[in-house]
């Protein structure tokens, strides 16, 4: 993603600030910025979690997913990116091919599907065992 696409989904996709949307990514204002205005490379992980964004935008305004641009966005600025591609994920408004290279390159979204498998078969054993008793 460059820089002058990641200012175009900010601004006229989603209809945030820059502070808005630094806060959406977990970053510093002075970074977001520095990214968007080209002064610093935008990191690869960041960069795909972007691209998922404008993906769930172009599916929004194809009319394949029940969600708005509105609604993206305002999910964007409670949720964060990464959370509102983890519940696209999860709600599977993602083609599955594009979550798996997603997560493989998204260090964040591997550690929490990691963690949630883990919880997930943790309970799956502590229940197995206890209902053996």
């Amino acid at each position: 993603m460059t820089p002058t696409e990641l200012k175009e989904l900010r601004k006229k996709k989603l209809n945030l600030t820059q502070n808005e949307m630094a806060q959406a990514v977990n970053v510093g204002f002075a970074t977001y910025s520095r990214w968007e205005n080209g002064h610093k490379e935008i990191p690869k992980d960041m960069a795909k979690l972007f691209e998922s964004i404008q993906l769930l935008l172009e599916r929004s305004a194809k009319k394949e997913i029940d969600l708005n641009a509105e609604e993206i966005s305002e999910a964007v600025k409670n949720a964060g990116v990464s959370g509102v591609v983890s519940n696209a994920a999860i709600s599977n408004l993602f083609p599955k091919s594009f979550l798996l290279g997603l997560v493989a390159s998204v260090p964040t979204l591997g550690w929490i599907i990691g963690a949630l498998g883990i919880g997930v078969l943790g309970s799956l054993a502590f229940f197995g065992k206890t209902r053996k008793k």
